[in-house]
């Protein structure tokens, strides 16, 4: 659970609670690790893909399509084996880095980036680049919320929406290895990528465990819309990423080790 920490840095002596998905948290624990402090990975979702040939049924023909929206890293992954079974010759729009480096891992360039990891920042994006008629296929989670098919109607696209994958909270192997820590010491930060991963820690933990973290412990949130998350279960964010990255997030950790000297 726990990674290596170097003598020294910004974040030296911080111990760092990250609850992405394994798949998504190396990033953030290199960096955390390279600054000096100890990653303790702690996935509070887990991501498991729909079946891939279901997910071909409900999909179609990918040639149809002029556009393919990519909400996050797992939507990628998710709808990996039709994009190698048949090369996609439309165009492709991500949010963020780390979406843009898991369709570039399968062979494939973005042809549009969102400024930053909110889905707020992909819909006026995009919506400004089709054109009224346009095919877009949007492979999403089952708890998306909708709002960016919403957006590409209202511009007069026309959209496929298909759940590609589902969101679940961390198993309770994850959660036994984390209160194990807990009870030896309380992470000086805590890291939150997106809502559900709030909600699957929540759903990890006892109310009382739960709180108790999220008490004792300098919660960085992604985003706006995972502050919200936070903020409606009365928990109080200590610093919101700038921009609204992994990059982020590691910057506002270091802003808050400078504030705690």
């Amino acid at each position: 659970m726990s990674g290596a920490r170097r003598d020294g840095g910004p974040l030296g002596g911080m111990t760092v609670l990250v609850t992405r998905s394994r798949d998504d948290a190396g990033a953030l624990v290199a960096g955390i690790e390279a600054m000096g402090g100890e990653a303790l990975v702690c996935p509070a979702i887990r991501i498991e893909p729909e079946d891939a040939e279901a997910l071909a049924g409900a999909v179609g023909d990918l040639a149809r399509f002029d556009w393919i929206a990519f909400t996050s890293a797992n939507a990628v992954r998710s709808l990996a084996p039709l994009l190698e079974r048949a090369r996609f010759s439309g165009k492709m729009a991500v949010i963020g880095n780390a979406t843009a480096a898991a369709l570039r891992r399968l062979g494939y360039e973005e042809h549009l980036a969102s400024p930053d990891s909110t889905g707020a920042s992909l819909a006026p994006a995009l919506a400004g680049k089709i054109a009224a008629g346009e095919r877009v296929l949007a492979p999403q989670s089952d708890i998306a919320d909708g709002s960016l098919v919403a957006a590409l109607e209202e511009a007069g696209a026309d959209v496929r929406s298909v759940v590609s994958y589902r969101t679940c909270p961390g198993t309770r192997e994850d959660a036994a290895a984390l209160l194990a820590r807990l009870d030896v010491r309380i992470p000086d930060a805590t890291l939150f990528a997106s809502p559900s991963a709030v909600r699957g820690l929540r759903a990890m933990l006892t109310a009382g465990e739960f709180g108790k973290l999220m008490r004792s412990t300098m919660i960085v949130s992604i985003g706006p819309t995972t502050s919200a998350q936070i903020a409606a279960l009365g928990y109080a964010v200590a610093r919101e990423a700038r921009p609204h990255t992994s990059e982020g997030m590691l910057g506002a950790l270091a802003a808050l080790a400078g504030g705690r000297r």
